[in-house]
């Protein structure tokens, strides 16, 4: 089956060759390559371009957006152009082993998986720590409901990039543009309409973690914004398949208020100024239900229903509790 990998490219000059020579080191043939170029500002898409000329690689398409439209923009670009059967993400400044790609295929043919999922290595850039193993919690063989309810109750990662996808599973679902943490919002949609997963133990995926990651920093204040809104279409989703249980529309409603929760203080916690971040605050706000509030208590988390509590009553409040500038004023 040939195999479409999609590697969205922007700013990563130092990166890209790493990541195309494992692409082009592949021991699976049936595979095309298809790069887009978010507007990249550097010479990464030429530095790419160049190596696979090199190496007289056989099939690759380049894709050049005329502006920069992010992660998720690229990613559905290339999943516009893709052929293949099945569908591979790789982040232009990660590597994969040689044999990912055929390991992966061979593991889907032999179970007739949606689904392929691989273990991965964390690389720390510019430090001395040793590589961390990323592994799942799922080996083998695994239903929907059970990978689903893995990922809602954060036992596993939400992670794109090291899942080998049949393709007709985007027929009906898409990346959500401009937001951060995309992988969390689609993954849970992904596997669950999966029919069966497969995982794999083996690390496949090399990621490297960079300081300048969005996990590191605030970052743009308005791909927050529509965070609650995707929340509420996963709600929606999920309510109308009858395929899903009680169980699981539960551990759906902690996932996405532990994700309120967490995200709020990030905002919090910025050096921006409260009428800055206001507008932002009333959206998640608004997305609390008080009657939800007694639905979420439980043992891994007893203070998430307290935190969400303070942000309904008033933003304000929950801003000044948490926001680095009041915590860095000098006291009267």
């Amino acid at each position: 089956m040939r195999i479409s990998v999609i590697v969205p490219v922007f700013k990563v000059e130092q990166h890209i060759e790493s990541c195309i020579r494992s692409i082009i080191a592949q021991t699976y043939k049936g595979m095309e390559l298809i790069l887009v170029d978010d507007c990249s500002p550097d010479n990464s898409t030429e530095l790419a371009q160049a190596l696979l000329e090199q190496h007289n690689f056989p099939v690759y398409t380049i894709i050049k957006h005329t502006r920069n439209r992010g992660l998720s923009a690229a990613r559905n670009t290339g999943l516009a152009a893709a052929n293949g059967e099945l569908v591979l993400f790789i982040d232009s400044d990660d590597t994969v082993e040689p044999t990912m790609l055929e390991e992966m295929a061979a593991l889907q043919q032999e179970h007739d998986a949606d689904i392929v999922v691989c273990n991965a290595l964390r690389i720390f850039m510019n430090e001395t720590q040793p590589a961390k193993p990323m592994k799942s919690t799922l080996v083998g063989l695994v239903d929907s409901a059970t990978a689903v309810k893995a990922i809602l109750t954060f036992k596993e990662k939400a992670y794109v990039w090291k899942n080998l996808y049949r393709k007709s599973l985007f027929d009906t679902i898409k990346f959500t543009e401009n937001v951060y943490y995309e992988d969390s919002i689609i993954q849970p949609l992904l596997w669950k309409e999966a029919r069966k997963l497969y995982f794999h133990p083996k690390a496949l995926y090399n990621y490297l973690k960079r300081s300048n990651s969005i996990t590191a920093q605030l970052g743009q204040l308005t791909n927050y914004e529509a965070i609650p809104d995707c929340f509420r279409e996963m709600e929606e989703n999920f309510s109308k398949d009858v395929r899903v249980s009680g169980e699981l529309r539960a551990s759906l409603l902690r996932f996405t208020y532990t994700w309120i929760r967490n995200l709020t203080l990030t905002i919090s916690a910025s050096d921006l100024p409260y009428d800055q971040l206001e507008p932002t605050l009333q959206k998640y706000r608004g997305y609390i239900k008080s009657t939800n509030l007694l639905r979420i208590n439980g043992r891994q988390d007893k203070l998430l229903p307290v935190f969400l509590t303070i942000l309904k009553v008033s933003p304000y409040l929950y801003w000044r509790r948490f926001s680095s500038r009041i915590a860095k004023s000098p006291v009267p």
